[in-house]
């Protein structure tokens, strides 16, 4: 096993000697602009903005560690590596890192030990690395000894995380893409391998195993239910990228629009008739000469509204007389307009009074009608201003989509993914 590790372009042993070597070229314009460049590339650290601390106050390793370039971060976690003696994956995953990541050169898989004529391969190539030089320009802050779990952790996920870019493009409320990539100047000398592509709360295709493009792979994805979905995609060389969707907030259904009768209190009206103006002559009377039958039809104000009963207040008195007059009349004094024979009025809409008019003199009656007044239909829960129909149609639409929710099912095992193809 081989490991070849890139020379700190930053040490001052370095500067010097490309210098000496680029002096005698600089005669020539456009060599010395060559020169310039090696020059400004030597003083500069691959990454300007430091990685984001974990909290606000956060202090040292991070601050140091913080402004690392990936190179020398990756160093670090080397040589963490190699001063411990973890056998099995699981106390290297108790140090810091996590399954899926590389250590020893070998994949961390669970319940899994490491390989010991692996190991001491790794340790063989990293001890005869170039590593102590580099070592030498790292800051006293950044001893590898002293680092924690906790510290491990922070610079895999975070910091070394720059060399990755991910994005979620949602398809519909269950449906979505995710796509990962490396950043093109992050892996101009080698390539960045999927290790690890771990969801929850949704299902997605295998991620493909061939190193990350700049352009990117994608897969798609079909989320768990109406929870909130993570994905997390690990490398060997550039960290970890994360994305997120927020749960799905399901419109809470109203409830349903009904139509109802509304029934009201009963109602009272006076009614005054007059004989020459609301009274109609029905036929003169039976052996009495003198005598007619009148009729008028009453109805109350309210439409649509029932007549419970019907009575007289007052009446003119001497020759107009209430039937049924002793019987002269052959009918009640109230009665259906439709039939005579019935007495009183109660359920009807309208009622029929009959006097007895011994004279041709005009008269009156005071009537009161007790009546109710008519169901109404109303709509509860509509919407104000909305009729029955609408707010019915309205409520089912909001109910279909409130129903139309994702299909739950348990979440797959991390993708562990072994190295493919190289191209």
């Amino acid at each position: 096993m081989c490991m070849h590790l890139l020379p700190d372009f930053r040490a001052p042993w370095y500067v010097d000697a490309l210098q000496m070597a680029l002096i005698p070229l600089t005669h020539h314009h456009m060599y010395r602009i060559i020169y310039l460049w090696w020059i400004l590339l030597a003083s500069t650290n691959a990454f300007a903005e430091p990685c984001p601390l974990p909290t606000t106050g956060a202090g040292e390793p991070y601050l140091t560690l913080a402004d690392l370039p990936n190179r020398e971060l990756r160093l670090l976690l080397n040589e963490y590596m190699f001063a411990h003696s973890w056998t099995t994956h699981a106390e290297a995953v108790a140090a810091g890192f996590r399954l899926g990541d590389q250590v020893y050169g070998q994949i961390l898989k669970s319940g899994s030990k490491f390989r010991p004529e692996k190991t001491d391969a790794w340790r063989r190539a990293y001890r005869t690395s170039e590593r102590r030089e580099f070592f030498k320009q790292l800051p006293a802050q950044a001893d590898p000894a002293a680092l924690s779990p906790t510290v491990v952790d922070w610079t895999l996920r975070v910091c070394l995380a720059r060399g990755i870019w991910s994005k979620v493009k949602v398809l519909n409320d269950c449906r979505f893409v995710f796509a990962a990539g490396a950043v093109a100047d992050d892996t101009s000398s080698s390539k960045v391998r999927p290790l690890r592509f771990e969801v929850h709360g949704a299902r997605c295709a295998g991620w493909p195993r061939r190193p990350l493009s700049s352009a990117g792979d994608e897969v798609q994805c079909v989320r768990s239910g109406d929870s909130e979905v993570s994905l997390e995609l690990a490398t060997d060389r550039a960290g970890i990228t994360r994305q997120s969707l927020p749960a799905i907030n399901h419109i809470e259904v109203p409830p349903e629009p009904v139509q109802e009768q509304n029934t009201s209190r009963n109602e009272s009206e006076i009614i005054t008739l007059s004989k020459s103006r609301d009274y109609f002559l029905f036929q003169l009377g039976k052996g009495c000469p003198h005598c007619a039958l009148y009729a008028a039809d009453v109805r109350p104000s309210e439409p649509g509204a029932l007549i419970l009963r019907a009575t007289t207040v007052s009446s003119t008195r001497g020759g107009w007389q209430p039937c049924p007059a002793g019987l002269r009349c052959g009918v009640q004094e109230f009665s259906p307009p439709d039939n005579s024979l019935i007495s009183g009025c109660e359920g009807l809409a309208v009622c029929r009074v009959w006097r007895l008019a011994e004279t041709d003199a005009d008269a009156s009656d005071v009537i009161q009608l007790d009546y109710q007044k008519a169901p109404r239909t109303a709509c509860r829960n509509c919407p104000i201003n909305m009729d029955f129909e609408s707010a019915h149609k309205q409520w089912v639409e909001q109910r279909e989509k409130a129903l139309a929710r994702c299909e739950t099912f348990a979440d797959s095992p991390a993708q562990t993914i072994p190295p493919g193809p190289t191209n």
